[in-house]
């Protein structure tokens, strides 16, 4: 009996190819960005690695300025119903237990996190009794005080690349940038897998092992010239060893 499913070719899984930002690309877009309602959840997802979800997800209650940490416990996700209408909502079951996770509160997250702190009291004023109160524990807001939905910062990321004339890439880019970065500077893999709360280390090591590569050229290429550099300018008698 011939089984006609045996000629059928196998679909192959075509992974995403990200792009990256550099770390001048990085400062160039916070700082045209600043403006914007997205500004911090961008922040976030380019110093930590968030994903879209745990970047909107970061309460108030969850970054101690004493101790200078944020933790990420918390999220905010869109769920369409069967009537196709979007809804958003919130919770503290992340992903996975590694999602779970704790980062040191960077100089440059503290400065734009009390920013906006001082910028929702100061909506909150403005728009007096038409302000919304359910989410005043949330970091990333609109100036009416509703949370931001999670398909408005992927629409509107690139948008925003567009028109400030930056490079357009995807809001999850950012964080495969994180990693980038992370990897450019030495970072070993199983804290990059930590950092960006894989629960698996293969995940993280298939993902950025080629950027691992790279960046091993670059230390192996500077260690050449050095050591080049060292022999030629070496006298005989240093020669000798």
């Amino acid at each position: 009996m011939v089984n006609p499913m045996e000629d059928v070719e196998k679909p192959v899984e075509i992974e995403y190819s990200a792009n990256f930002y550099n770390a001048c690309e990085v400062m160039d877009m916070l700082q045209a960005i600043k403006d914007d309602v997205l500004y911090t959840v961008i922040v976030l997802a380019s110093f930590y690695g968030l994903r879209r979800s745990e970047a909107l997800g970061v309460r108030w209650s969850a970054i101690n300025f004493d101790e200078k940490i944020i933790s990420i416990n918390h999220k905010v996700y869109q769920t369409r119903e069967k009537n196709m209408k979007s809804n958003v909502k919130t919770s503290s079951r992340m992903k996975t237990k590694s999602s779970l996770r704790t980062f040191p509160l960077s100089p440059f997250v503290e400065e734009a996190s009390l920013a906006i702190k001082e910028r929702q009291t100061y909506f909150q004023e403005a728009f007096k009794g038409s302000y919304c109160n359910t989410y005043l524990d949330y970091v990333c807001v609109r100036e009416d005080g509703m949370i931001i939905k999670p398909g408005y910062v992927s629409s509107h990321f690139p948008y925003l690349l567009k028109k400030l004339n930056l490079r357009v890439i995807r809001f999850r880019d950012l964080r495969h940038t994180c990693a980038s970065l992370l990897v450019s500077i030495g970072i070993p893999m199983k804290m990059i897998q930590e950092w960006l709360g894989h629960s698996v280390f293969q995940t993280a090591a298939n993902r950025y092992s080629h950027l691992a590569v790279d960046a091993k050229n670059i230390v192996a290429d500077s260690l050449s010239g050095r050591l080049i550099g060292n022999n030629l300018s070496a006298t005989s008698e240093d020669k000798k060893c």
